[in-house]
C-alpha cells in the first residue's frame, strides 16, 4: 500500500508533460487529417465497437456466404456515415457497406472483419460513443482510443525519464514511436494501443532490471503489469510478443538479481494479472476463431519467392504507410525515419554490452522469423497478409534498447551532449519532417479522391491548421529533450550499472 501511495504522490516532471503535449498535438493533426472511417478497417472496428456498446459480447456470429466478415447488429446512422468510403474499397461487400435488414429501432444488420475479435477495447470506445450518431460517433471512438494510448505512452515515457542517465534514452523511445505508430493511436482501432503498451512493456522491463530499490521500482512493475496485461488481450498475437519481450529483456540478467525479483510481491502479483490477462485473450482468439480467415477463397503457389521483397516491405511499413498498408508515405519520410534509426543503432551498437547486443540480436531476428512463419504458414489461406504494423509491439525494441545502450555513454560523457541543442532539436526535427510530410500526403490525397471531402462526415482541416498542430508537437517534443528534471537526477542516483551487463 505504501507503494501505491508513493506512486501516485509521483510528480510528472516538466519534460514528460511537455513530451505528452506534444504526442497530443501530433495525435490531433491525424485525428483531422484522416477522414472518418478511412483508416485500416476503421468502419469494421466502428461496427464492432457500436454491436459491443449495446450488449455483443458473444464469441460466434453468422457469416453470410459472399460477405466480408460475420453479422452484427449497428446503429443505421453509423453505416450510413461509413457507407461511402466503405464502397470505395476493393476488398469490402454489399453486406459490409449497408444494411442486410432492418432490425427496428435504429438498429440494422451489417458485416463486420472485426466481429470475431475480442471485445474489451471495443467496449470503451463503442460506450464513449454512444451519444453520438453517423461521423460524430467515429471521431469519439478516435478520441477515446487516442486517450487510451496516450495515457500508456505517458505512463511508459515518464518511466523512462526516471530509468534515463541523460537524453539519449529519451531521444531513441520517441524516435521509435514511427509515423505508422502515431497514425495508428489516432485511428478506432486496437492497433495502435497494442503498439503502446509493447512500447511500456519494454521499458518497463527493462528499466525494472537497473531498479535495485524496492520503492524506487514499484512504478516500473506497475508499468511492466499495465503492458503486459494490455498486450495479453487486446489482439491474437499480443501474448506472443508479450512472451518474447519478457524474454529478451531478461537476457543476460544475473541469477542473483532474476531470484531478487521472482521473490517481490509486488511482482508475483502483477505476474498473475498478466497470466490471467494473457489466458483470456488466447482462450477468446481460440473460441471466437479470430484467426480464422474472413471470406472465402485461396491463394495459389509458395511465399518463398515473395518472402525477400515482403521483408522490405515489413520493414518499410512499421515506418509509415496510410491509410491502407499497399500506400505509401512520400520518400523524404522514409529517408529522415530510416537516417536517424541507422544513427542511432549504430551509436548504441557501439556503445553497448554484451548482453545489449544480444537483446538487439535477438529482437531482430525473432521480429524477422515470426512474421515468415506466419507467412509461409497461413498463406494458401490469406495470401500476403502480414503488415509491418502487427510485429511493431515488439521490433521497436531494437531502438529502445538502443536507448538503454546509450544511457552509459551519456554518464561517461558526463551530460556533455545535454549542454547543446543538437540532439533535441535534430529529434524535433525528424518527428516534424516526418508527421507533418505524411500527414500533407494524406489530406491531398484524400481531399481529391475521399467520398466524405467536401461533406459535413469529415471535418477537413485546413494544411495550415496540420501544420501548426504538428509543428508545435515538434517543438514541444524536441524541447523536452532540453528540460532537465532536478527529481529524474536524484531518483538515477539509485540505479545502477546493472543493465549494461
Amino acid at each position: 500500500m505504501t507503494h501505491l501511495i508513493s506512486l501516485a504522490r509521483a510528480r510528472l516532471s516538466p519534460s514528460v508533460l511537455c513530451l505528452v503535449a506534444g504526442l497530443v498535438a501530433i495525435q490531433a493533426s491525424w485525428i483531422l487529417v484522416v477522414p472518418p472511417f478511412r483508416g485500416s478497417d476503421e468502419h469494421d472496428h466502428a461496427y464492432k465497437a457500436a454491436a459491443v456498446a449495446r450488449g455483443d459480447f458473444g464469441t460466434t456470429h453468422r457469416a453470410v456466404r459472399g460477405e466480408w466478415g460475420e453479422v452484427v447488429h449497428v446503429p443505421a446512422d453509423i453505416v450510413a456515415a461509413a457507407g461511402p468510403v466503405c464502397e470505395s474499397l476493393r476488398y469490402t461487400s454489399d453486406g459490409n457497406c449497408g444494411p442486410m435488414a432492418q432490425l427496428g429501432n435504429g438498429q440494422v444488420e451489417v458485416t463486420s472483419s472485426a466481429a470475431r475479435y475480442n471485445p474489451l477495447f471495443y467496449a470503451v470506445i463503442g460506450t464513449a460513443a454512444r451519444p453520438f450518431s453517423g461521423g460524430t460517433a467515429l471521431y469519439a471512438m478516435r478520441i477515446t482510443g487516442a486517450v487510451a494510448c496516450t495515457l500508456v505512452l505517458g505512463l511508459a515515457i515518464h518511466l523512462r525519464r526516471r530509468s534515463s542517465r541523460g537524453s539519449w534514452g529519451l531521444a531513441c523511445l520517441v524516435l521509435a514511436l514511427s509515423p505508422v505508430m502515431l497514425y495508428s493511436t489516432a485511428v478506432a482501432a486496437p492497433n495502435g494501443l497494442e503498439m503502446a503498451a509493447g512500447a511500456l512493456t519494454w521499458v518497463a522491463l527493462l528499466g525494472l532490471r537497473s531498479r535495485r530499490d524496492l520503492l524506487d521500482s514499484h512504478a516500473f512493475v506497475v508499468g511492466a503489469t499495465v503492458g503486459g496485461v494490455l498486450l495479453g488481450f487486446l489482439r491474437t498475437l499480443g501474448p506472443v510478443w508479450l512472451v518474447l519481450i519478457i524474454a529478451i529483456a531478461m537476457l543476460g540478467t544475473p541469477r542473483a538479481h532474476l531470484r531478487e525479483l521472482a521473490h517481490r510481491r509486488d511482482l508475483r502479483i502483477g505476474a498473475l494479472l498478466v497470466a490471467l490477462s494473457s489466458v483470456f485473450g488466447v482462450l477468446w482468439s481460440i473460441g471466437a476463431g479470430t484467426n480464422a480467415p474472413t471470406g472465402s477463397g485461396s491463394v495459389s503457389g509458395s511465399a518463398l519467392p515473395g518472402l525477400p521483397l515482403q521483408m522490405v516491405l515489413w520493414f518499410l511499413q512499421s515506418v509509415a504507410a496510410f491509410p491502407l498498408r499497399n500506400q505509401p508515405a512520400p520518400p523524404t519520410v522514409y529517408v529522415i525515419v530510416l537516417l536517424a534509426w541507422s544513427i542511432l543503432f549504430a551509436a548504441g551498437l557501439r556503445t553497448a554490452k554484451r548482453g545489449q547486443r544480444m537483446m538487439m540480436a535477438a529482437t531482430i531476428a525473432l521480429a524477422l522469423v515470426v512474421p515468415m512463419a506466419i507467412t509461409i504458414s497461413s498463406y494458401q489461406q490469406l495470401g500476403n497478409a502480414w503488415q509491418g504494423r502487427y510485429g511493431y509491439p515488439f521490433s521497436m525494441g531494437v531502438i529502445i534498447v538502443c536507448g538503454f545502450a546509450l544511457d552509459g555513454r551519456a554518464a561517461r560523457a558526463a551530460r556533455a551532449a545535454e549542454q547543446r541543442w543538437w540532439l533535441p532539436a535534430s529529434v524535433g526535427v525528424v518527428v516534424i519532417v516526418s508527421e507533418l510530410v505524411s500527414q500533407l500526403h494524406v489530406l491531398a490525397t484524400e481531399g481529391v479522391s475521399s467520398p466524405l471531402a467536401g461533406t459535413s462526415e469529415w471535418v477537413q482541416p485546413s494544411s495550415l491548421l496540420v501544420g501548426l498542430l504538428t509543428i508545435a508537437g515538434g517543438v514541444l517534443v524536441g524541447l523536452s529533450l532540453r528540460l532537465r528534471d532536478t527529481t529524474t537526477l536524484q531518483g538515477n542516483q539509485v540505479a545502477t550499472a546493472s543493465i549494461s551487463r
